[in-house]
C-alpha cells in the first residue's frame, strides 16, 4: 500500500489507537482525526467532526479514510454501520487494512475500510465484507463470509463454511462451529461455543451457545 498523508482517521478510542498502529505498521501517515470529541492521539491533529469529512475531500484536504470506530455491543454495531455508510456515500478511498503479522491466504476476498489485526488467520476461499473487523488473533477457516460491519473480537474462531451476516458483533474467544450461519445483527456473546444456526437479531450466550434475547 502506498504511503499518504491525505487520509484521515475516523473515531479516537481503544479501537482506533489499533487501526492507528496498523496504519502506521504499513508505512500509512494520516493527516489527521475527524470525531465528535477533540482528543490526542498519536500526535495526529483533530480535523472535526465526521460531518467535516465531506469538505475536507471536497477542498483536496484528503483522498478518503481510514476507520477506527469499533463495536461492544449491539446499538455501536449500528451506529458504526451509519457512520461507515455516510462517509462512504460521501466518496474517496476506504482502503483495507491487513497488519503485517497476519496471515492470509492468497484467494481472499476483502471489502473497502475492513481492518485485520495482528496475528489474524483467514484461510482460503475467505469472503470478508465492508467495514469488517478482524482482531487480534482471530482465526477465520476456509470458505467462510463475513458479512458488512461484522466486528470478530480478539481470539474469535469461524470453523470452516461459516455464513456471519452483516453487522454481527461476535465476542472475545467465542467459538463458531462449521458451516452455522449467524444471521444479521446477532450478537455472540465473549467465550461462547455456538454449534447451532443463531437466529437474526439474536443474543447468544454460554457453552453450548443458547439464545437470551
Amino acid at each position: 500500500m502506498a504511503t499518504s498523508e491525505r487520509l484521515v482517521l475516523v473515531g479516537n478510542g481503544g479501537h482506533a489507537k489499533v487501526v492507528l498502529g496498523v496504519a502506521r505498521s504499513l508505512g500509512i501517515r494520516l493527516a489527521g482525526i475527524i470525531a465528535a470529541e477533540p482528543a490526542e492521539l498519536g500526535g495526529l491533529p483533530h480535523l472535526g467532526g465526521d460531518d467535516a469529512y465531506p469538505d475536507l475531500l471536497a477542498d483536496g484536504a484528503v483522498v478518503g479514510f481510514v476507520f477506527g470506530i469499533g463495536s461492544v455491543s449491539r446499538a455501536t454495531a449500528e451506529r458504526r454501520a451509519r457512520i461507515f455508510d455516510r462517509l462512504a456515500a460521501a466518496g474517496g478511498q476506504a482502503p483495507a487494512l491487513v497488519h503485517p503479522t497476519a496471515n492470509l491466504a492468497e484467494d481472499i476476498r476483502i471489502g473497502v475500510g475492513s481492518v485485520i489485526g495482528r496475528a489474524a488467520v483467514v484461510a482460503e476461499g475467505v469472503t470478508v465484507g465492508r467495514n469488517v473487523i478482524l482482531n487480534t488473533a482471530a482465526v477465520v477457516d476456509h470458505d467462510c463470509i463475513v458479512g458488512d460491519h461484522a466486528h470478530l473480537a480478539p481470539g474469535v474462531v469461524a470453523s470452516g463454511g461459516v455464513r456471519i451476516g452483516r453487522g454481527v458483533l461476535v465476542g472475545v474467544g467465542a467459538r463458531l462451529v462449521q458451516n452455522i450461519t449467524i444471521g444479521d445483527g446477532a450478537v455472540v456473546g465473549a467465550g461462547a461455543v455456538v454449534l447451532a444456526d443463531v437466529p437474526a437479531g439474536a443474543t447468544v450466550v454460554g457453552v453450548p451457545a443458547r439464545i437470551v434475547g
